[in-house]
């Protein structure tokens, strides 16, 4: 069995549960879900109230604000995705494809505010493990029509982008 530890100092770990980041569908579940082997203090049940509080107190305009970080990852990824299949560097252009439905997948996670075991179950999730070149594209185009309805569009002049 495979162990992950992280070493932090427990203000450090406190800062990082009231963060609302676009990798937050990612990391969510490290504060909803884990249990104690031994925690005489209480310290995760603590981490779990901090993050679910910053939940609580978060804005709409914050997970569309997450979302779109995690829409321009996604859709740089697509559009290289797609460059580097024109030039048969598919080994490459696979590896972009995945990026590319991971971001996808984090944007629905913070656009319907669900979280995610890991990677993996964020695609499987939503639907994207096995979506090809297109359907990610049709993907990212419908969640740029979402967070435009939701405020602001992710692509436009730079005028428009400044002064939004």
């Amino acid at each position: 069995m495979l162990v992950d530890l992280t070493v932090a100092a427990a203000e450090d770990y406190l800062a990082q549960a009231r963060v609302l980041s676009p990798l937050w569908p990612l990391t969510a579940d490290r504060y909803v879900t884990t249990q104690p082997l031994h925690d005489p203090t209480g310290w995760l049940r603590t981490l779990r109230d901090e993050h679910l509080g910053r939940l609580a107190r978060a804005r709409p305009a914050e997970f569309s604000t997450a979302a779109r970080q995690a829409w321009y990852r996604g859709s740089a990824a697509h559009s290289r995705a797609a460059r580097l299949a024109e030039w048969y560097e598919t080994d490459q252009a696979l590896l972009m494809l995945g990026e590319a439905r991971l971001a996808a997948a984090t944007v629905t996670g913070l656009l319907s505010r669900t979280y995610f075991r890991d990677p993996g179950d964020a695609v499987r999730r939503t639907g994207l493990a096995g979506a090809d070149m297109t359907e990610v594209g049709v993907v990212l185009a419908r969640q740029a029509e979402e967070l435009a309805a939701r405020g602001r569009a992710v692509d436009g002049t730079v005028d428009e982008l400044l002064s939004a």
